[in-house]
């Protein structure tokens, strides 16, 4: 058994582009620690767009 800690932030680098990054941290009673570290890229459609 261990715990969890998450951090998590986004950035809009325009009206359609988003970019954003990830870290976990998993600690565990036995003393070892797992670290994981992600970057993402989205885009975000808007619905009036194809109108």
């Amino acid at each position: 058994m261990g715990y969890p800690v998450l951090a998590e932030g986004e950035l809009n680098i325009s009206g359609h582009c988003l970019l954003g990054a990830r870290a976990a941290f998993q600690g565990y009673e036995n003393g070892e620690t797992t670290l994981m570290l992600g970057v993402n890229f989205g885009y975000r459609f808007h619905a009036g767009c194809y109108k």
